[in-house]
C-alpha cells in the first residue's frame, strides 16, 4: 500500500485513484461549442462536461459552488404543477434515482439514492433540492459562528 495525500492535506492509505485522476475529473473536457450543445440537449445551461461528470460553471445559489462535479436531477420546480419535463431535468443520474455531487471548493460531497420507479419523480426532485439547500445552509451557519 502506498500512502498519498489528498487535496485537503489528509494522508490516504492505499488510494483507489491517483491524485491526478481525481484532479482531472474536475477539468472541462469539451469545447465551448460542444458543451453548449450538450447543455442545451440536457436542458441545463451553464454546465461544462468533464470526463466523469457534469461540471458547474458558476455557483448555484444556496447550493454547490462553481467547479462542482455532479450526476443528478436538477430541479426546476417552482411550486407549480406541470408535467415532469417542466419540473426537473436529467443530467445522467442513476436509473433508479441515484445522484451525487462533489464540491471541491467547500469539501462537501453528497450521494443520494432512492428506489423509486418511474424515474424523474417530482417528490424525489424536491427532496434532493431541499437536502442540498439544508446541507449548505448548515455549513454556512457553522462558518458564521466560527
Amino acid at each position: 500500500m502506498v500512502a498519498s495525500t489528498n487535496a485537503a492535506g489528509h494522508s490516504v492509505s492505499g488510494p483507489i485513484l491517483k491524485a491526478e485522476t481525481v484532479r482531472n475529473m474536475f477539468v472541462p473536457a469539451l469545447t465551448e461549442k460542444g458543451s453548449d450543445s450538450l447543455s442545451k440537449f440536457m436542458m441545463i445551461e451553464g454546465t461544462q462536461w468533464g470526463t466523469a461528470s457534469a461540471l458547474t460553471t458558476k455557483d448555484w445559489p444556496k447550493k454547490r459552488k462553481q467547479g462542482s462535479a455532479f450526476c443528478k436531477f436538477k430541479s426546476a420546480y417552482k411550486g407549480r404543477q406541470s408535467n415532469s419535463a417542466d419540473i426537473m431535468r436529467l443530467t445522467g443520474g442513476g436509473w433508479a434515482g441515484t445522484q451525487h455531487f462533489m464540491d471541491p471548493t467547500t469539501g462537501i460531497a453528497v450521494v443520494f439514492g432512492v428506489q423509486v420507479l418511474p424515474t424523474l419523480d417530482l417528490e424525489v426532485a424536491k427532496l434532493w433540492s431541499k437536502l442540498e439547500t439544508l446541507v449548505y445552509s448548515a455549513v454556512e451557519d457553522r462558518a458564521d459562528r466560527l
